[in-house]
């Protein structure tokens, strides 16, 4: 979320994409402010709603956010939280890394 958030909010910052993956915390406004594309990778436990997909649809570069709800996760699977020796959750967390590097790759 710290990068969304300075994406939009800090002008000095100059990021050409930002990623969230498990974006607890993601807010309409923070989307209306963002001056960058956005990956935005939600769990079951993040109360990520259409408001947040609305307002990126609706940036200069909507076209170009993606976001994609791993709904039989929690939050954090892809750090800290998630065991990686469950093949489910390892999975998942190498297809939140991968679906990143893809769009960095496109987007920087």
């Amino acid at each position: 979320n710290m990068a969304f958030g300075l994406s939009g909010l800090d002008k000095t910052y100059n990021f050409s994409a930002v990623v969230s993956i498990h974006g607890y915390g993601l807010t309409a406004d923070m989307a209306k402010a963002l001056r960058a594309p956005a990956l935005v990778c939600t769990s079951k436990d993040d109360p990520y709603g259409d408001e947040v997909k609305a307002a990126l649809a609706k940036r200069p570069f909507g076209d170009q956010c993606v976001s994609y709800h791993f709904a039989n996760q929690i939050h954090g699977f892809c750090a800290a939280r998630g065991d990686w020796t469950k093949k489910e959750i390892r999975d998942d967390a190498l297809m939140a890394l991968s679906m990143a590097i893809k769009f960095f790759a496109k987007n920087l």
